[in-house]
């Protein structure tokens, strides 16, 4: 006899198993059991839990049989028998038979064993465990049904991708179907309609490949099939990107006009898209790559700054796929200063003609300290590095306080930095609209916050004034609601002419601010361009709004997959390239073949980060020596740039090659300290406005480790440096895991090191300070300098 606690056990497994056999089902993400994931098997994982609840659910019916009826001919109690009985209820009670006879069947038993008596418990028991008992004989046969249907329909999808592939020459894959992805999927089709993605713009013939899951929206499917049909090939399938991805690779000869495969993550679940993305990057691993595999690129939006470092971490040395990461944010901020830049607030300036042009009072105004805002306060603390501009930026939010000693424990550095004695970011607590910003805008003083990053704290100063009278204004409006944006920005408009007209200064019509609103709702921008058009009085006074931020013009094909910026990137760190090989030193007009710098620029996210920042800067060092827009588009404008670098260079007139000049003016390592003053001071003489133009680069460059968080080990003697340096290099070496190299190349090669030796506030000692360390850091910055103008050309890499 069965004790009771037997069946009720029982009961409960075979009830849980139920219910999370059904679980696993209704949702396609990763999930853990007992520390493991599932994920791609976890069909499979269902069926076996499913099974094991059967198990247990028919356990005691099969024992009760087993051991207290007649089991027929040639069947005698036993273990061996019991689980030959235990296969016999799943079979022949269960499935063979039908519903009716088989619960029949277990439940007679069930009724006859059970021992808790014909009483009320007894009976509601027998009840509960005879729907399980029924309900397992449905869900049983019907989970091997979708089992088989999944094989077969995997199967069928694999073959249906490999037939749309045979002769498309560049596949996009969607890792999810949501709204971002009907966004670019819509931005690439209109492309395709209009003519500028096809064979006759050397894009050849694309495929869409949108991979869904169970919880994925069935009308958006819908709204995708009548949006492709008829323009591009596309297909559906329930595999995984990263499956797809083993497919294409798997195809080699059978597709022989692929040479492209994008792969792009775009939902808003940016957690999912990092481990999407490392489970593709992880598929490329394990898939030998040949000759004729196609360029894999993957492109993962993101919000973690730190994902970076993640991803170097799984990264090969030679890796098969490049990585796009795309953080929303810092894309959408860096649009609208290219749209917009920080010197359509200032007046020309030439330094060719004026090396020391009359100073002008840059105020970058951010209202609302939330994501938008402090990523605009960050980009436009190294973005404005240009000279003669005096930055200041002025953070207005309610909780300026609380932002502030949280930012500043992050980047201590930018926060902290002071120019006499006046800090460069300060922040105001206050709401907006308020009689505190009124104040500020009206040319008030106002109380402000600032860290101070002696005493590691915030520091609250008397009032004084932020915005005065010779400010150029750059305003980002960034609170959060789209409506609140747009009120206030309209407000800080109005605030702003009411102060010419109140006043008489600022000169409005002279120094017309920029106020770039962030606005998500594309009605609403539309709005917003169109009520700035219709009051516009001038040329230029449609220039004063410049609203950003809508999802529509963020996910568009030449925004995600075929980005203008990276292209840039990749260009100038091809140049840094040509400068460690010499190849710049023999021929000025020398490229870089594209797998090589592609396969280059990859080697490391921190680095791409910071090309990415130096490649958006080149149109400030073109401003810098007078060039508009209009200029620089020119087919001319690459000599022009050239020969006004050049200017009184007498050395180098002949070939012509300014940046071969100044790479063969480095000095040795083994040059003195005073051999050394003695070049500088000659490629100060000989190349003086290539330096002053380096020295910009350079600050710039270290505006933007302080904004990234990097910080300086200290200062000392040469020796106290040299020793200090030889230190990081160790735990460089740890944290890297490669073995710490001895002399002046290992010390050299780490970015702990560099943050040391470059970081350096003053910079009429830099150059020596680098010099006697091992490295001429000036160079590098010169050579960028005179190359800006091939880089933007795209020059620099040869296709």
């Amino acid at each position: 006899m069965i004790s009771p606690i037997c069946w009720f056990a029982a009961f409960l497994v075979a009830l849980v198993a139920f219910c999370y056999s059904i679980h696993l089902e209704r949702h396609n993400y990763q999930h853990k059991l007992f520390g493991f994931e599932i994920n791609s098997n976890r069909r499979i994982v269902a069926f076996g839990i499913l099974a094991l609840g059967a198990f247990c659910l028919f356990a005691p019916v099969t024992w009760a049989q087993c051991f207290s009826s007649d089991l027929g001919e040639g069947w005698e109690p036993g273990a061996f028998n019991f689980i030959s009985w235990v296969i016999t209820n799943f079979f022949t009670v269960g499935w063979t038979t039908t519903i009716q006879t088989g619960l029949t069947d277990v439940t007679s038993t069930v009724y006859g064993a059970i021992p808790l008596g014909g009483g009320v418990v007894g009976q509601v028991f027998n009840l509960l465990y005879s729907l399980l008992t029924l309900a397992y004989i449905i869900a049983l046969p019907v989970e091997i049904g979708l089992f088989a249907f999944n094989a077969v329909a995997t199967r069928l999808s694999g073959s249906v991708i490999k037939r749309h592939l045979k002769y498309a020459d560049h596949a996009i894959i969607f890792e999810s179907v949501d709204a971002n992805t009907e966004l670019l999927a819509r931005d690439i089709v209109d492309n395709i309609k209009n003519g500028t993605l096809n064979k006759g713009n050397n894009n050849g013939d694309i495929a869409l490949i949108f991979c869904l899951d169970n919880d994925e929206d069935g009308e958006r499917q819908r709204v995708l099939r009548n949006l492709c049909q008829g323009y591009v090939r596309y297909v559906f399938t329930d595999t995984e990107a990263a499956d797809v991805l083993a497919t294409i690779a798997a195809l080699h000869d059978t597709a022989k006009h692929l040479v492209a495969v994008d792969i792009v993550t775009t939902s808003e679940e940016t957690e999912h898209n990092v481990s999407a993305t490392i489970d593709m990057i992880e598929a490329t691993h394990r898939e030998p790559q040949s000759d004729g595999t196609p360029r894999i690129t993957l492109h993962c939006t993101h919000r973690n700054p730190d994902d970076a470092q993640i991803f170097d971490a799984i990264k090969t040395n030679n890796e098969p796929t490049c990585l796009h990461l795309i953080s929303r944010v810092q894309d959408e901020i860096y649009d609208v200063l290219e749209e917009a830049p920080l010197y359509s607030a200032l007046e020309p300036i030439d330094i060719s003609v004026n090396p020391n042009p009359r100073p002008q009072n840059l105020t970058v105004l951010v209202v609302g300290a939330g994501d938008y805002g402090m990523q605009a306060a960050r980009t436009t603390f190294w973005m404005g590095r240009m000279p003669g501009v005096r930055l200041n930026i002025v953070v207005v939010d309610p909780n300026a306080r609380a932002v502030l000693e949280r930012e500043a424990a992050r980047y201590p550095e930018m926060f902290g930095e002071s120019c006499d004695g006046e800090p460069t970011v300060r922040f105001v607590e206050a709401e907006a609209p308020s009689i505190t910003t009124d104040r500020l805008i009206a040319g008030g003083a106002v109380a402000a916050l600032s860290y101070d990053i002696q005493n590691k704290c915030v520091s609250s100063k008397t009032e004084s004034v932020l915005i005065p009278d010779d400010a150029r204004l750059y305003a980002f409006v960034t609170m959060g609601d789209c409506s609140q944006n747009l009120s206030y920005s309209l407000m800080l408009q109005r605030q702003i002419f009411n102060r010419f007209v109140d006043q008489g200064t600022p000169d409005y019509t002279k120094r017309q601010p920029v106020i770039c609103p962030h606005i998500e709702s594309e009605e609403i921008l539309e709005a917003l361009r169109s009520l700035d058009k219709t009051n516009g009085t001038s040329g230029g006074a449609n220039n004063i709004m410049h609203p950003f931020g809508a999802r529509k013009t963020f996910y568009t094909y030449n925004n995600i997959i075929d980005d203008e910026r990276e292209r840039l990137a990749i260009q100038l760190n091809a140049a840094y390239d040509l400068c460690f090989d010499g190849s710049i030193e023999s021929n000025f007009d020398a490229t870089l073949a594209a797998d090589k710098a592609v396969e280059s620029y990859n080697g490391k996210e921190s680095n791409k980060s910071s090309s990415r920042a130096s490649a958006a800067h080149i149109p400030y060092r073109f401003w810098a020596l007078g060039y508009s827009d209009a200029d620089v588009k020119q087919e001319s404008f690459e000599l022009n740039w050239k020969e006004k670098l050049q200017g009184k260079v007498t050395s180098v007139t002949e070939q012509a090659n300014v940046a071969s000049a100044i790479l063969s003016s480095v000095v040795p390592d083994t040059a003195t300290k005073d051999e050394f003053d003695a070049n500088e001071q000659n490629n100060r003489n000989e190349f003086a406005l290539i330096c002053r133009l380096g020295d910009m680069e350079h600050d710039r460059w270290l505006a933007y480790c302080r904004a990234t968080g990097m910080t300086e080990l200290g200062h000392g003697t040469v020796e106290q440096e040299r020793e200090q340096r030889t230190r990081a290099a160790v735990v460089d070496a740890f944290l890297s895991g490669k073995p710490n190299k001895s002399g002046a190349e290992g010390v050299r090669k780490s970015d702990i090191l560099m943050r040391h030796a470059y970081l350096t506030p003053d910079n009429d000692v830099l150059g020596a300070r680098g010099f006697l360390l091992g490295k001429d850091v000036y160079a590098y910055d010169r050579v960028i300098v005179a190359l800006s103008a091939r880089i933007a050309k795209g020059s620099i890499v040869k296709g």
